[in-house]
């Protein structure tokens, strides 16, 4: 199992930036993605290691958009709640304020761009895994010429039967869709790495370890961070081995133009 370990947040906070800068230097995390509208976003791309990998956590959900666009506004108030209504008023964006949100992702890429050069997207809560937003997706991935996504979660050992095959049946729709983009076989939380970790030979041949080392939010972004950063060694000793990669190596022929690290 290749295993690729991506840090989300960074600009979230000081703490997130010292917590994802110090685990790039001790070299459990090999990939990081940065909230341009957060507060601490420029402070914390300038903080990572030379030759990081940096990606744009795109945001919807979390801070007022740079085009103050009220479709927007919208969809940020009732991320209060979650739920329904966020992903009906996800679905309909699109169609209610054509290009709007490809024009509020791709102003988000070029704030990035200011610090360093994104080499990747992924997105806050996930909602670039709507369906109803891949066509804005593949406009924005082509418009700003970076040439790698993170995928759709292909399943989760705990869900039910119909469940996991629905999850498998997205990412396999999301994997067509975006082939010339995907690099991993699909992104992993801490508890189903581990998981896989027990069980040689199951799930995806490279995934992508979500963290979220300095968040706070709640107990189990701390103790992931903390567990990770003491089993690191020791799982890259592992029979059969785990594999630690980086988003460059693992670019292969699905992305073939991927460039971009942080200086």
């Amino acid at each position: 199992m290749r295993v690729l370990v991506h840090a989300d947040d960074l600009g979230l906070s000081p703490a997130v930036n010292d917590a994802i800068a110090r685990a790039c230097r001790e070299g459990w995390v090999q990939s990081v993605s940065v909230l341009a509208l957060a507060p601490a976003a420029e402070a914390g791309a300038k903080a990572l290691p030379a030759g990081t990998d940096l990606g744009v956590h795109l945001d919807l959900t979390a801070f007022p958009s740079l085009t103050r666009a009220d479709a927007l506004d919208e969809v940020r108030s009732l991320a209060r709640e979650g739920g329904a209504a966020l992903l009906a008023a996800l679905d309909r964006l699109p169609n209610r304020a054509p290009g709007v949100l490809e024009s509020e992702w791709e102003a988000q890429v070029e704030t990035a761009r200011a610090w360093a050069s994104p080499s990747h997207l992924d997105s806050h809560q996930h909602v670039h895994w709507r369906p109803s937003l891949w066509a804005p997706l593949q406009r924005v991935l082509r418009r700003t010429g970076i040439a790698a996504v993170r995928g759709v979660a292909p399943w989760r050992p705990g869900a039910s039967l119909p469940r996991r095959a629905a999850q498998r049946a997205r990412a396999a729709h999301f994997q067509t869709a975006f082939r010339a983009f995907v690099t991993t076989d699909g992104p992993v939380n801490p508890a189903t790495f581990r998981w896989l970790l027990e069980r040689p030979g199951v799930g995806p041949g490279v995934v992508e370890l979500m963290v979220h080392p300095g968040n706070d939010a709640h107990a189990g972004f701390l103790e992931e961070a903390q567990w990770l950063a003491a089993a690191w060694p020791d799982q890259a000793r592992r029979t059969p081995p785990v594999r630690w990669v980086d988003l460059v190596s693992e670019r292969g022929e699905r992305a073939p133009e991927l460039g971009g690290r942080h200086p």
